[in-house]
């Protein structure tokens, strides 16, 4: 098909300076001699023809590595994937200022509809809080849940942390009741009676 396509190209340029031969000739039949009549001859046609074909490949390389150039620039400046930035945050553990209890106001202060709205960025980030220990429960050797002394009252305040990691696991089965924790976080759950951190670590 690539032959085909230059084979036809090659009689089209034939033609058009067969054009140009009759008409320069009807005009002035002197501009023949001698240069013009060698570019006008079957040998200077086939130069004229194989020197346009080497200008046309050289543009297309040199567009082809302006192209190249331009993609490898706009790919440095392309930003990060999504999935890569979420881990970096992970990793950074980008924490709230809120406590608990405000993530639970949000929740009874506002209809359901804008308090999703509105505890729906704090989802995911991470939580420092400290308080004393009121009781840890663990089901398995790969989980333990640990809830902090709440003030007693009317309204139902549930604060639960959860920890997988076998090491503060064994930590926390050591601990007395009532002793002093720091712990940091990752919030899971949100709503107006309780909050949820997973992935749990002590601090201090």
């Amino acid at each position: 098909m690539v032959l085909w396509a230059i084979t036809i190209e090659i009689l089209d340029w034939w033609g058009r300076i067969e054009l140009v031969k009759e008409k320069v000739g009807k005009v002035s039949p002197d501009l023949f001699q001698p240069t013009v009549s060698f570019v006008l001859s079957p040998a200077g046609r086939l130069s004229i023809i194989i020197l346009g074909f080497g200008l046309l490949l050289l543009s297309t390389v040199r567009s082809k590595k302006s192209t190249l150039q331009i993609d490898r620039f706009n790919a440095a400046r392309m930003p990060e994937p999504v999935s890569r930035r979420h881990a970096e945050r992970t990793v950074d553990r980008e924490f709230v200022g809120a406590t608990p209890d405000d993530l639970m106001n949000m929740c009874r202060n506002h209809m359901d509809i804008e308090a999703q709205r509105l505890i729906r960025p704090y989802i995911g980030k991470w939580m420092k809080v400290a308080g004393r220990i009121r009781n840890v429960r663990s089901s398995s050797v790969n989980s333990a849940q640990v809830i902090f002394d709440r003030p007693t009252g009317p309204e139902i305040r549930d604060f639960y942390m959860y920890f997988r990691d076998p090491k503060w696991i064994d930590t926390l089965a050591v601990l007395s009741r009532g002793a002093e924790l720091v712990v940091a976080g990752r919030i899971t759950e949100i709503s107006a009676i309780c909050v949820t951190l997973d992935d749990c670590e002590i601090i201090s």
